[in-house]
């Protein structure tokens, strides 16, 4: 479960088909580059390459299973930032190819997600073949406003040549037993399921 603007809840359908979609995809990129990137929020672009795994593995499960929801801490909200904006990033790639067969993936994944839960005026949401990028990165920042309940995370320089940081911009993904690592890695595996299996899989 994911603490969000309208209280506890998790994501499941075509919206948690988009999450793990973006998160098998970055954990495949962090694992192969060795080495971390960045998504404009310190408190994940400070994590190791490894952790920035562990950390969008982590938020992807809270947000897709029935576990309760944990405290909000500068490092979480800002790993379920990364995540959309992943997303964000291979739509902009896939806007600027060649249109083709077979190229409308991350547009189809983010399309289905946001008509699953928009109740206004259909002609609001782009086509799948829209190469209007500014519709889609809109589409993208709804979904993650679904989830984050504020942008706080993204303020930590606010506080530079402060002696001590608040509590919430202080940590990051907690350290992993040989068992927890496992069941991510059984969770990933599953995610992976998801997103190359048939949409009702979600």
């Amino acid at each position: 479960m994911w603490e969000g603007m309208d209280g506890e809840h998790r994501v499941d359908g075509a919206r948690a088909k988009l999450v793990l979609a973006s998160v098998v995809d970055m954990t495949d990129r962090l694992r192969r580059r060795k080495r971390a990137v960045k998504v404009g929020a310190r408190a994940f672009d400070r994590l190791s390459h490894e952790r920035q795994s562990l950390a969008v593995l982590d938020v992807a499960r809270r947000i897709t299973d029935d576990s309760p929801a944990a405290e909000l801490e500068a490092w979480s909200e800002a790993a379920v930032y990364a995540i959309f904006e992943n997303a964000c990033r291979r739509l902009s790639r896939e806007v600027a190819w060649k249109p083709g067969p077979g190229k409308t993936r991350w547009r189809t994944l983010v399309r289905d997600a946001f008509v699953e839960g928009w109740t206004a005026d259909d002609d609001c949401i782009p086509a799948v073949e829209s190469r209007k990028l500014v519709d889609w990165e809109w589409c993208v920042e709804v979904l993650t406003d679904e989830l984050l309940q504020d942008r706080d995370f993204l303020d930590e320089d606010l506080y530079d040549g402060i002696e001590a940081l608040p509590d919430y911009f202080v940590g990051g993904p907690p350290e992993r037993s040989a068992r927890e690592e496992a069941e991510l890695a059984r969770f990933l595996d599953w995610a992976r399921s998801v997103v190359d299996g048939p949409a009702s899989a979600a």
